[in-house]
């Protein structure tokens, strides 16, 4: 074998491995492209979280701030230490009641909920010095009077577990 074709088989098979590697290479990025594409198509689409919970019924939908019967409407007010929802009636504007926090150091109430049946108002504040939690009262808007309390550990505004069958 002379030199010449030693040097031109080495030539020929150097630009045979690197068109392999070059096949190699797109038929990766095409694989790549492709699931890309799969991925950004189903960023793109809307995606619906379901929420499965232990009750069959559907939560209302709140009609925040007002009472699901239309009578009372919650309204945030700053006048004493902290904020806390006034109760008012719609019709008469007279305040039922003024939801409270659990202790007598200012604090701002951070979620409101109205019972399904409208005789009840739970107010949501949030606490620290016992670790975080959520402290819930309960009011009878009708008699004014705080009539039960829950507590949830972390800080929450999801406080429609209030009202579930299963928390009374």
């Amino acid at each position: 074998m002379d030199w010449k074709g030693i040097a031109t088989g080495i030539i020929i098979g150097a630009v045979l491995g690197i068109g392999g590697t070059l096949l190699s290479i797109q038929r990766t990025t095409a694989k790549l492209e492709a699931q890309l594409e799969i991925l950004q198509r189903q960023v793109e689409q809307p995606r619906q979280a379901t929420l499965r919970t232990k009750a069959a019924e559907p939560r209302p939908k709140p009609s925040w701030p007002r009472s699901p019967d239309g009578k009372y409407e919650a309204v945030r007010d700053a006048s004493g230490s902290g904020v806390h929802y006034q109760v008012k009636q719609i019709r008469t504007g007279r305040i039922a009641l003024t939801t409270h926090a659990q202790y007598d150091s200012p604090n701002d109430v951070k979620a409101g909920l109205f019972s399904p049946d409208s005789k009840e108002i739970a107010a949501a504040y949030h606490y620290g010095h016992e670790g975080k939690y959520t402290w819930v009262g309960i009011w009878d808007i009708e008699a004014g009077n705080l009539v039960n309390t829950k507590r949830t550990d972390d800080w929450t505004t999801d406080i429609f577990w209030v009202y579930d069958k299963d928390s009374r």
